[in-house]
């Protein structure tokens, strides 16, 4: 199965995230000491990875079975510096129940189920990424030499 996401920069601020029709828009303009207004690149990681976390734990069968409040995941990283990249996540995953006995009883289960979830098997797998970089005419504009470079496969520098 292939997966696709279309991402489309403009107005040199604004990304705007496109997958099966929806989209999402993330705004790149820093306007305080925290960040951008939008989410950083290691947050929409994050998030997908917080969306995939509890989205596996609340389709399991353990879970459908204790009567739940709310549910709720603080996910933190480190940053490693150099090459910059996620040295650790961590997830906290906070279940509110009457039952905690009951979910206590399937805790391994439900812990073994959510660390195969796709986004973290991707996350600690060793995994090939390419990109290629291609530009091409405007819209309306003069035909020109369309520049294509081969896909780079990236890796961490050694």
């Amino acid at each position: 199965m292939t997966l696709s996401v279309r991402a489309e920069f403009q107005q040199d601020e604004r990304i705007i995230f496109t997958a099966r029709d929806r989209s999402m828009v993330n705004v790149r303009r820093a306007t305080s000491d925290d960040g951008p207004i939008g989410f950083t690149s290691m947050e929409l990681l994050m998030i997908g990875f917080g969306n995939c976390t509890l989205g596996i734990l609340m389709g399991q069968d353990a879970m459908k079975s204790v009567p739940l409040g709310r549910v709720t995941a603080e996910i933190t990283a480190e940053m490693q510096p150099e090459p910059p990249r996620i040295a650790t996540l961590d997830a906290q995953i906070r279940i509110e129940t009457s039952e905690p006995d009951a979910l206590s009883m399937k805790l391994a289960d439900i812990q073994a189920a959510v660390c195969r979830c796709p986004a973290c098997n991707s996350l600690n797998a060793d995994k090939q990424i390419r990109i290629s970089i291609i530009g091409v005419p405007a819209l309306g504009s003069e035909p020109t030499t369309v520049i294509e470079g081969e896909p780079v496969a990236c890796a961490l520098p050694a």
